[in-house]
């Protein structure tokens, strides 16, 4: 992927996967850059990131910032390819969020799903990305999130374990009793 310098503003990506692909932090100053034409303020940086930590997808962040006023005042000023890109990635996702239906569209079109498994998951990397950044830090330190929902899965053991698996007379075994 390809970062440009955007007016020494910082990295801009030149496309939605490279915006996706950015630390969380980075990611919600790129998305003001890209979205709004502006640099984060401090507490909206640090909103979305605590968003971004909590398992929130970051289509969510985009739509959210897509939504507001300031963006519908500035229009489609700016890199108007990647905002293109972004609203119709917010599209796809909204059907993706259908009821019934939408976790196929998710399947099929390959986005971020919304189950509580995929939550976890995305909260993982970014608790793993924060460690790697800082490994001083507190969950590195304390082997704990503090971001962490009670009864939440803690490892990718404890997420396995929480699978279901089909009985084995649903997957074509004999059903025995197991010791």
């Amino acid at each position: 992927f390809v970062l440009e310098r955007s007016r020494g503003r910082g990295a801009a990506p030149s496309s939605l996967a490279a915006l996706f692909l950015l630390e969380d932090h980075e990611f919600v100053r790129a998305a003001y850059r890209v979205v709004l034409g502006r640099e984060a303020d401090e507490d909206g940086a640090h909103h979305y990131a605590e968003w971004l930590r909590a398992g929130k997808p970051r289509i969510d962040v985009l739509r959210v910032l897509r939504a507001s006023a300031e963006a519908r005042e500035r229009g489609n000023a700016g890199d108007a390819a990647l905002l293109a890109s972004i609203d119709r990635a917010i599209a796809r996702d909204a059907w993706a969020r259908l009821p019934l239906l939408g976790p196929v569209i998710a399947q099929l079109a390959g986005l971020e799903s919304h189950s509580p498994a995929a939550k976890e998951a995305r909260r993982a990397g970014s608790r793993a990305a924060r460690e790697a950044a800082d490994p001083s830090s507190a969950s590195a330190a304390f082997g704990d999130d503090p971001m962490r929902e009670e009864g939440a899965p803690r490892s990718a053991a404890d997420i396995s374990a929480r699978l279901i698996t089909l009985p084995p007379a649903f997957a074509g075994a004999p059903h025995s009793p197991t010791a």
